[in-house]
């Protein structure tokens, strides 16, 4: 990784939470960020945010391989939701809700 994850250093990484992390990181650095004050402004729902997760797959983050998720754990999901909170918060709180709702239904 050529960043420092929001989880910090020295956290043992499987392959698929790095690969995410990097791929969160790059969305939020290149995308959220630079949209992060108009949906705080605006009091609005991050539509354009919420199309760029959808296209890399992130919103299936949690739904289960076999079910054409990622199959993400639950400490993976932590993870990629705290590096995505770095750049845009209201990003970030309405992907947990929407996670929250994949796990609790299985």
């Amino acid at each position: 990784m050529d960043f420092t994850p929001v989880i910090g250093e020295g956290v043992a990484l499987t392959a698929q939470q790095r690969a995410l992390l990097e791929q969160v990181h790059a969305l939020g650095r290149d995308r959220f960020a630079a949209r992060a004050a108009q949906w705080d402004a605006q009091a609005s729902f991050p539509f354009a945010n919420y199309d760029d997760l959808r296209n890399a797959g992130l919103l299936a983050l949690c739904v289960p391989a076999a079910h054409g998720g990622l199959g993400a754990d639950y400490a993976t999901y932590m993870m990629t939701a705290a590096e995505m909170g770095r750049f845009c918060g209201a990003t970030a709180l309405t992907f947990n809700m929407h996670i929250c709702s994949t796990l609790w239904t299985g």
